[in-house]
Formats: C-alpha cells, sequence, structure tokens
C-alpha cells in the first residue's frame, strides 16, 4: 500500500507532467478555472487550472489541500498582501503534519520544490473555510 506521501507524489506528478500549459484560444480571456473533465479531455491548462485540478486530487485522498494566489517575485516584490495583482496559482497541501508548496504548472520540479520566483513570497491561501496569508519559505517548498 503506498504511504500518504507516495499519494501526494503521484498526483502532483501526473498533474505537472502530463498536463501541458495552455488553454484553448477561446478559453484564453476566461477568469474562472477550467473543469477536470476538460483538462483531462485536452491534457492542458493554466496555473489556476492545473492548481485546482491538483487540489481536487489531493482532497479526494483526504488530504487538506488549498490554492494559494501569490505574486511572483520576478513581477516585483509587494510588502503586504492583498497586492494590486497575482500572476500566478500554487497548492498548498499537508502530508504527515508537515506543509509543501507545490507549483504545477512551472516545468519539471520535483515534489515540494519550487522555482526561485515562488520562494519567500506572500501567498493567499484559499482554503475551504476562508482565507489566510503565508509567506512561502525561501529554503524550499515544505516546512
Amino acid at each position: 500500500m503506498s504511504s500518504p506521501l507516495e499519494k501526494a507524489v503521484a498526483a502532483y506528478s501526473y498533474v505537472a507532467n502530463s498536463l501541458r500549459y495552455g488553454r484553448p484560444p477561446d478559453e484564453t480571456p476566461t477568469r474562472n478555472s477550467r473543469s477536470a473533465e476538460l483538462m483531462i479531455q485536452d491534457l492542458r491548462g493554466d496555473c489556476k487550472d492545473k492548481s485546482a485540478l491538483l487540489v481536487q486530487l489531493l482532497r479526494s485522498m483526504n488530504f487538506e489541500a488549498s490554492v494559494a494566489a501569490v505574486l511572483t517575485s520576478d513581477a516585483g516584490r509587494t510588502p503586504f498582501l492583498p497586492s494590486a495583482r497575482f500572476n500566478h496559482a500554487l497548492v498548498r497541501v499537508e502530508v504527515d503534519g508537515r506543509t509543501y508548496w507545490l507549483d504545477a504548472a512551472s516545468g519539471l520540479f520535483a515534489f515540494g520544490d519550487l522555482p526561485a520566483q515562488d520562494l519567500a513570497v506572500r501567498a493567499l491561501v484559499l482554503g475551504r473555510k476562508g482565507f489566510h496569508f503565508e509567506v512561502i519559505p525561501l529554503e524550499d517548498g515544505a516546512t
């Protein structure tokens, strides 16, 4: 039987590696995330789409997972959230008492590893019962 971490890694690997980044041209201006059904049919989605699908998969396995909206550091650092804008979506998940930050849309990163522009930025974590703010750790994607 797979461990909780192995299950979470499998969900992340599926979304990060099987779905290419992008949307069909007619859906580009749409702000809402695409449905899981559409993404599985054409195997593509943007960061919010991939993050929403990953959260759905993780929650179906009883993990506490949430989408987190961030302004990546390559767009400039803002001292406070909410800032004027967000430009990326990540996932925050708890596995075996440890928090992991996942970026399923930024290429080939291992579970819990994040690109530099995602580190040490403030995140608006959108949970089931509300929202809260956190700073993503500088060291790596896990705390």
